[in-house]
């Protein structure tokens, strides 16, 4: 059994049906989803994605949400179907706190946007939504495409990053860096978590392809890329529009409440107009509404979508009803008895479970705990039966949180939970410089002398 499977049950589901049509016909509808639990949320959206053709924006209530429910997604969807769009910085202003990581996953969902033919999966928070960003015209004339079999100076590619502010260095170990070595040119580009390195015989691109700036081992071969600057650059910020502009018009909106969304751009809006007015008069810096986005304006830019909630409260009274029959995943807090009990009684009720795990030997810790016979004997006289087997499926993939569907009779019970353990959320990992000094060390090398 596989995650991929119970994704086509929801797909076959008639409540999923029902999000579809509206959605599909882009009637800027307002849909609430009720009594919807745990990640059955992502099965419902990754169901809907899949018959549907435009992009989808899930905003959720904080950074470690968003990234979690971004690992759902790629768990059932595949890896690297949706863009992860978080804040670069943690305070309005705080320009010298920027968090490089988050600049160079922003830069790479607004290249993506700006050029990519099909629909996008964008999984964000309120926080980054408050950031304004280059627009896309500025973003598009700093855009640099390069494709193999074509004709392209190494001057005019120097030239050209020198101005879009690139360092050259002998090796590329963070974004924003060039070298060239010969006919090879590597980059570091912001809106990709590897560097690329373009050989030329003469001035024709010949090749093109990522590459591990540790080891210097190839990763992956590529027709055309798109370099970028630092799109946290002022020259490049000197005008600056709102993020929900640059999706495109047909993208639903999910979020887990928009009132919360709403308050918290109100809240961080207003504490930018403080800190702006403690400034110092000297430099000049943008206005507040030049920067972050008002709680009018979010209003106004998601006035014109399809918008489906799926929190508790209920921000659009109107709203069309999608009701599920859920509950989510009890805790057990690493009573197994408890555990194996409550999956007996959901097989004498008809419901497969399932245990999801992100490795076979988390599986094999719980069928290693379950074939105890002391836990065994002991439910088999608390159930009044002669033995006791207990029925589970392992699907080797995990989840963030565990759910019962009492509709489709189906159990998902998510292994951390189970152990009351922390479950780290997985995002793509971006080389930083501290981790490639030795090398940098290394080139800078002299022989002592004697």
């Amino acid at each position: 059994m596989q995650l991929t499977d119970i994704l086509k049950i929801y797909a076959r589901q008639p409540a999923v049906a029902g999000l579809i049509a509206p959605i599909s016909q882009n009637l800027q509808s307002r849909i609430k989803l009720n009594n919807i639990n745990g990640s059955l949320k992502a099965f419902v959206m990754a169901a809907v994605v899949e018959k549907t053709q435009g992009s989808h924006l899930v905003i959720v209530s904080d950074r470690e949400e968003a990234a979690f429910f971004l690992n759902d997604i790629e768990n059932l969807l595949g890896d690297n179907s949706a863009l992860y769009y978080p804040a670069s910085y943690k305070k309005a202003y705080d320009v010298e706190d920027i968090d490089n990581a988050n600049v160079l996953l922003r830069a790479e969902a607004l290249n993506k946007i700006n050029n990519a033919p099909n629909p996008l999966i964008i999984v964000t928070y309120p926080e980054a939504l408050l950031e304004k960003v280059v627009t896309r015209s500025q973003l598009t004339t700093n855009t640099l495409k390069v494709t193999i079999n074509t004709k392209l100076s190494i001057d005019f590619i120097t030239d050209l990053l020198f101005e879009y502010s690139f360092e050259r260095v002998d090796f590329v170990y963070e974004p924003g860096q060039f070298s060239v070595r010969g006919g090879i040119v590597d980059i570091f580009s912001f809106s990709n978590n590897l560097p690329y390195r373009v050989e030329f015989f003469g001035d024709d691109v010949e090749s093109i392809r990522t590459f591990n700036p540790e080891t210097q081992l190839s990763v992956e071969p590529l027709v055309s890329i798109n370099i970028i600057p630092n799109i946290q650059n002022s020259q490049l910020m000197q005008t600056r529009e709102s993020f929900l502009n640059y999706i495109p018009a047909d993208t639903t909106i999910w979020t887990d409440g928009y009132t919360n969304a709403l308050n918290v751009i109100k809240q961080e809006f207003v504490k930018a107009e403080k800190i702006y007015a403690e400034l110092s008069k000297t430099i000049n810096h943008a206005k507040p509404d030049e920067m972050y986005l008002t709680a009018k304006e979010f209003e106004t830019q998601t006035q014109g979508r399809n918008i489906v909630e799926f929190g508790i409260n209920n921000h659009f009274p109107a709203a069309q009803k999608v009701n599920f029959n859920s509950s989510p995943q009890p805790h057990f807090n690493k009573n197994f008895d408890l555990l194996a009990k409550q999956m007996l009684e959901n097989a004498d009720l008809g419901y497969k479970n399932y245990i999801l795990a992100d490795t076979p030997k988390q599986i094999e810790r719980i069928y290693a705990i379950f074939e105890d016979g002391n836990l065994r004997l002991r439910l088999a006289k608390q159930l009044d039966r002669v033995e006791v087997q207990i029925p589970f499926s392992p699907i080797y993939t995990g989840i963030h949180a565990g759910f019962t569907d009492h509709d489709q009779r189906i159990a998902c019970f998510a292994e951390h939970q189970i152990f009351d353990r922390y479950q780290r959320f997985k995002l793509k990992k971006v080389f930083k410089r501290q981790s490639l000094l030795p090398l940098k060390t290394f080139t800078t090398l002299k022989m002592a002398t004697l």
